[in-house]
């Protein structure tokens, strides 16, 4: 009987520490854009698991840019940056509209130079963007825990580039048991059709 209770008791204990574990998304864009996931000590790399499991040969279902490939860096445009914010914006929607309360997301650093071919319009792109990025911050941190450091946020014109800069990297954190709780909370919105409303 004794025994039974202290295999109980570890069963126990060690569901409770996996329950409370992190599950840590790191993505960022420096020379190339990478993409990890992190739980307990393990860090996998999506980039390459996708890879691995592509195919021999076979072109991947989900084709990254060209200029992400390889290593390859990359001139953002204005509008690339407007696809990255909205793309950004479509997986918040999508994965973490019903557990904003229960994520937590840490700026690490974010660095926009915004360059064009013309200085006026250099002018006119560092305003819009500059209030874009501040309001987006803002945004997400009244959606959800949001660490970050303002002094490792920047954007600033950069009359010398011909095109934008970017670089920037982020964590998501969240417990399994939060990642859980969330699923459960959205199953009967899901069952009602109403998950729809996310996407």
């Amino acid at each position: 009987m004794t025994v039974v209770l202290i295999v109980l008791g570890v069963i126990i204990l060690l569901i409770t520490a996996i329950l409370l574990t992190n599950v840590s998304i790191v993505a960022g864009y420096g020379d190339k854009f990478y993409f990890k996931l992190k739980i307990f000590i393990f860090n996998i790399n999506l980039e390459k698991l996708a890879d691995k499991f592509g195919g021999d040969g076979e072109e991947p279902s989900v084709k990254l840019p060209e200029e992400l490939k390889d290593g390859k860096k990359k001139k953002l445009t204005p509008s690339d940056i407007i696809d990255l914010i909205s793309f950004v914006g479509s997986l918040i929607r999508a994965v973490l509209g019903e557990f904003f309360t229960y994520a937590r997301l840490k700026i690490c650093n974010i660095r926009i130079a915004v360059g064009s071919e013309d200085a006026a319009k250099t002018a006119l792109l560092y305003g819009t963007l500059s209030s874009a990025l501040y309001t987006a911050i803002e945004f997400l941190d009244s959606l959800m825990t949001v660490k970050k450091n303002y002094k490792h946020i920047g954007i600033e014109p950069d009359f010398t580039l011909d095109s934008c800069r970017v670089k920037f990297k982020i964590v998501l954190k969240i417990k399994i048991i939060h990642l859980l709780l969330a699923f459960i909370h959205l199953v009967p919105i899901l069952a009602s059709g109403k998950g729809r409303k996310i996407i």
